[in-house]
């Protein structure tokens, strides 16, 4: 080791932090004047302050002004200048001694701009312990890349690079946001792979947006170039594609030394950065599954990689809720790996408008996530970068980024023209260096590559592409996940479903149920309603709304099925009717009596959510379509928040299937209905869900009896069906005495798609009904209290959907058929009439009713939001439409 090496390395030793160092110093140093004569114990240690401060200086903002390429570049940091803290040319030759190494001044400055301002700038001291701190201050400076890594990054980048000239020439103008100006990212992510293989990793979920995909496809996770090339057709398979083709996902099987990694790349649509919450569901899945029968996550079988851009991290607002997730109990995976491509471009906007920080990651160093900002063009940076980034979430479980600056060769897309918007920006680009003569130069320079060699490297790697294939080796098997979903494919939504429980089952979910841990101490408020639950249970009284959701979740568990729900407030539940989860008043400890139930620890999960919509619902989306096994159900605190998460309920719940085939079966739940709370709090935008349904891609239903839920729950996972379930759930419902359910209901039946009228005989509905009444959703039970009051000669029929979407037609055609004498069908809602499910309703009815049958619609007129702002304005324009329900034919 050279006497530079031997000092850089006593740099980052010692448990005394320099900042510890300086508080114990004079630290006022700006103002001093250094003296020449050493010799003197002041003048040491002002000397010695100073130096403390410059070393501190570079740990801290090093990166700043970094060799990693930033365009324009950036001014030099004074605070980098020895002049800041008093030293001047004449102190250079001086000696300096820190942890028994003495060298003059000028050779420790050397050593830190080496270390600090080369390729790599790394941003560690907002890291939240002082281990993490030395940690990524000694594998800065000890991490070594080793010549394998290297040579086999050169195969990357050669294999990045062709495929890229190949798909240019044959696909002129096409798009296909190609990966050149970031080539590394290839090496990157084959390193980060085969480390995390050879760590015993078992599977990784890849997120990303569209620049550099196909290349991902070809030259990380193996597929064929004849693949691609099948693509540009329009096609997969004989299928035409359902997406573009840069939105696509992919798996893949490598072995590094005889082990095995299963790679997945999720579907991405074009809202860049939504895929991040959705990994992070993904990989927590698969975590569960792999260890589901111990108390903890067992982080090490899976772990997730997001590659970002760099104006859509800092510019999308999902990425902020994703990092604030990363160590909460519901979401944490153990740590993500965070890639930004970052071409210094988003579309055609410059850094100066599309940031207001110093970096695109700055914001992430509130979660105390680590930064690597890193020079595209050195590889070896990349690739040390990438050792250090695997290494520090193998030994902390915890999130790190790797921000890798390059440029972007062509514009937004290969049909655009960058000089137009950013001319100044592609001249300099002109000069940027080609990754592969660079690394082929360094390689022959250093001996370790002959040029021969390096030819045919070239032609293996360029035949191969040429002849259709990827030079990446794969395994072609299927994985475990294919099997998993593969049962669920030719399922229909309308099979018969036996939900009912046995009278034994039931017995022992109530015995559990009632179990209480010995000296655990419950709120007055909480115990009130606990009793007030058990007393149900044990009288065999009418169950209330919460009640028989509890008792849908302990029979399931009882029937080997895991559940997870998670929402704002879901474990006491938003209206305080599920109480899943106790809590001890003096500790703080909990307890959940749905566990009885349960076969195995983590069989069950109810966490309360962070305030979040956007990445909260990705999160479980991710989590539901990787396990099809497992009851997954997102509680929106009031149905109106889900708003905040269209772009999820958009871009995946409701289109993924007609998009990448891929399925789920995540429940929502939306508290919905007109309860004089105002706008915000009233509309889970039921006629949204309706809109975007089609070709039975999801099912939406409006319950109306604790009952029809436990049912409901029960056939979303018994059912070998898989679509998302929307329900529409009320609130005044959950402790309506209308709307409960007996006992024994839960054992017999199942849900109910449509309830038609059991006031009436069968001979009334035939002789008697003039107007057929047909709603959804509490407006049920408002209505019906208006007939019993008023409709004494029985010329009402009054009939409930239970279900809108897939909508159960052959029923609902039946059921009209009874009422042979009724002239007028009428639709009723507490929705405004541009809302709601009439729109679409209305189409089925003129389908169903009878050419003399007149379809009307009562409710609320067309309104610009849900519903009035005053609690008595609502109950007055309530009641007007139920007498306008009400009115004769």
């Amino acid at each position: 080791m050279s006497s530079n090496q031997h000092a850089t390395s006593h740099l980052h030793a010692g448990n005394l932090s320099y900042l510890e160092e300086i508080e114990s110093k004079d630290t006022n140093i700006n103002k001093a004047t250094v003296s020449m004569s050493h010799q003197n114990k002041a003048v040491d240690s002002t000397l010695d302050v100073a130096m403390t401060r410059l070393i501190l200086a570079y740990e801290q903002y090093g990166h700043i002004n970094a060799n990693t390429n930033h365009w324009p570049p950036r001014p030099a940091d004074r605070r980098l200048s020895p002049e800041y803290y008093g030293l001047t040319h004449e102190h250079m030759s001086l000696p300096f001694t820190k942890d028994g190494i003495t060298m003059p001044i000028s050779s420790w400055l050397e050593e830190l701009k080496r270390v600090y301002c080369g390729s790599i700038g790394l941003e560690f001291h907002h890291a939240y312990t002082e281990e993490e701190q030395q940690w990524l201050r000694s594998q800065l400076h000890t991490q070594v890349v080793d010549q394998q890594t290297i040579k086999r990054s050169l195969c990357d980048l050669i294999a990045a690079k062709e495929l890229e000239k190949e798909l240019n020439l044959n696909y002129v103008g096409q798009k296909r946001f190609s990966l050149e100006g970031c080539d590394s990212v290839i090496p990157l992510l084959n390193t980060l792979i085969e480390k995390a293989c050879l760590d015993n990793m078992q599977e990784i979920v890849l997120g990303m947006a569209h620049r550099g995909r196909l290349n991902v496809m070809t030259n990380v996770f193996g597929m064929p170039y004849d693949h691609i090339k099948e693509l540009f057709s329009g096609y997969h398979g004989n299928k035409p594609l359902g997406d573009v083709k840069y939105h696509l996902g992919y798996t893949a099987i490598r072995q590094f030394n005889n082990k095995e990694i299963y790679l997945v790349l999720a579907c991405n649509p074009s809202h860049l950065e939504a895929i991040a919450p959705v990994v992070m569901g993904s990989v927590r899945s698969r975590q569960e599954k792999k260890s589901k029968e111990y108390a903890e996550v067992d982080t090490s079988t899976a772990m997730g990689i997001i590659l970002h851009g760099d104006a859509a991290i800092v510019g999308q607002g999902v990425c902020a809720e994703t990092f604030n997730m990363t160590k909460t109990r519901a979401y944490t995976v153990g740590g993500m790996i965070h890639i930004v491509i970052n071409n210094q471009l988003g579309f055609t906007t410059e850094p100066p408008d599309y940031k207001s920080t110093l970096n695109c990651t700055d914001f992430i160093k509130a979660t105390g996530t680590p930064v690597i900002h890193v020079n595209a063009y050195d590889v070896q940076a990349v690739l040390k970068s990438a050792l250090i980034a695997h290494g520090y979430r193998r030994q902390f479980r915890k999130d790190i980024a790797i921000n890798i600056i390059g440029h972007r060769q062509h514009g937004h897309n290969e049909s655009d023209d960058p000089y137009m918007t950013n001319g100044r920006l592609y001249k300099h680009i002109t000069t940027a260096p080609d990754y592969v003569e660079a690394l082929s130069e360094t390689l022959i320079n250093e001996g370790l590559m002959s040029e021969l060699t390096n030819q045919k490297i070239k032609s293996m790697i360029l035949s191969t592409l040429r002849q259709g294939g990827s030079y990446i080796q794969r395994e072609t098997r299927h994985s475990w996940q294919y099997d998993h979903w593969n049962r669920f494919r030719e399922s229909h939504w309308n099979e018969s479903t036996n939900t009912s429980v046995s009278n034994q089952m039931l017995d022992a979910c109530l015995q559990d149920l009632q179990v209480k841990p010995k000296q655990f101490q419950l709120s007055k408020q909480l115990q009130k309603a606990i009793d007030n639950r058990d007393l149900m249970f044990s009288k065999n009284k009418h169950l209330d709304w919460g009640a028989c959701e509890i008792l849908a979740y302990a029979t399931l568990l009882k029937d080997g099925y895991s559940i997870r729900i998670c929402g704002q407030d879901t474990c006491r539940g938003t209206f305080a009717h599920r109480h899943a989860i106790y809590r001890d008043v003096n500790t703080g400890k909990t307890y959940t009596p749905l566990k009885q139930c349960a076969q195995y620890p983590r069989q069950f999960s109810c966490y309360d959510s962070t305030l979040s919509e956007y990445a909260a619902l990705g999160f479980e989306y991710g989590y539901s379509e990787t396990d099809g096994d497992t009851l997954v159900i997102w509680e929106a605190q009031f149905g109106d928040f889900a708003n905040n998460a269209q772009v999820i309920i958009d871009q995946f719940v409701t289109s993924a299937w007609a998009k990448w085939r891929r399925m789920t079966g995540l429940v929502l739940l939306l508290p919905h209905g007109a309860e004089g709370q105002g706008p915000e709090h009233t509309s889970a935008r039921l006629e949204r869900f309706l809109q975007l349904a089609a070709d039975e891609n999801i099912q939406v239903c409006t319950p109306t009896s604790g009952g029809q839920l436990f049912h409901l729950l029960r056939r979303q996972i018994i059912r070998q069906y898989r679509r998302p379930l929307i329900i529409m759930s009320p609130k005044s419902l959950l402790r309506f005495d209308g709307a409960s359910t007996r006992l024994s209901k839960l054992t017999e039946g199942q849900f109910d798609l449509i309830k038609d009228d059991n006031r009436l005989k069968t001979s009334d509905k035939q002789s008697k009904i003039k107007i057929v009444l047909i709603c959804c959703g509490k407006i049920y039970y408002e209505i019906l209290q208006a007939l019993l009051e008023h409709d004494n000669d029985n010329q009402y029929a009054l009939i409930r959907i239970e279900q809108l979407y897939p909508v159960p037609k052959k029923s609902l055609a039946e059921i009209l058929a009874q009422y042979q004498c009724a002239k007028v069908i009428r639709w009723c809602q507490e929705e405004p009439k541009n809302q709601g499910a009439w729109y679409m309703i209305q189409t089925h009815l003129n389908r169903l009713k009878r050419d003399d049958q007149i379809l009307e619609y009562a409710g609320r007129e067309a309104m610009a939001s849900p519903a009035e702002g005053d609690h008595n304005q609502y109950k007055r324009v309530q009641t007007t439409i139920i007498q306008t329900m009400l009115e004769e034919a």
